[in-house]
């Protein structure tokens, strides 16, 4: 149970499919790059395949059903004890990060999972400006220095929120 073996089923299901590709977001796809943050499920934006003409989750609980996945709380299927959310990858940013997105290897045996670019969950973070989520996200971010700022600055330019990422770095300054 655990990380490693959501992720399995999740690559599972491309290999079988059902979607064409997924990545990682929200507060597991920050953890990927900052310190652990509380959360309490796993965001997985899907692709559909192009012969599904209509984007429906239907598809995707159906499969996992099928390969005993079938408890559900809300809005979440438990997948290895966690409470996985899946989202349609809607919109151009969302489109673009999961375009871009990475392997990275979870728990012990390295399995990969792909996970959004720091720079897009960042850009995530800066559309939705939620006090009490995504701007302490957003905090731990620029303290690790790892972003490429160019990378960074180049998608919030392309998706219309460099005034936005302004105004939320003033917020963060306490300006």
């Amino acid at each position: 149970m655990g990380l490693e073996a959501a992720v399995a089923v999740l690559n599972r299901m491309v290999s079988d499919r059902v979607v064409s590709r997924y990545a990682i977001g929200g507060a597991f796809g920050a953890m990927f790059y900052i310190e652990p943050i509380e959360t309490e499920d796993l965001d997985v934006y899907v692709d559909f395949p192009p012969d599904q003409v209509i984007a429906s989750l239907e598809p995707i609980y159906a499969y996992l059903e099928s390969i005993g996945y079938s408890e559900r709380r809300g809005i979440w299927v438990i997948i290895e004890g966690i409470p996985v959310q899946f989202l349609p990858v809607a919109g151009p940013l969302l489109e673009e990060a999961a375009r871009q997105a990475v392997n990275r290897p979870v728990g012990a045996g390295g399995t990969p999972a792909s996970v959004f670019r720091e720079e897009h969950l960042i850009a995530l973070a800066v559309s939705l400006a939620r006090p009490d989520k995504d701007l302490p996200r957003i905090r731990q971010f620029l303290a690790g220095r790892t972003v490429d700022s160019k990378r960074l600055a180049g998608v919030l330019k392309r998706h219309k929120l460099a005034e936005k990422y302004k105004s939320v770095l003033k917020v963060l300054r306490g300006r």
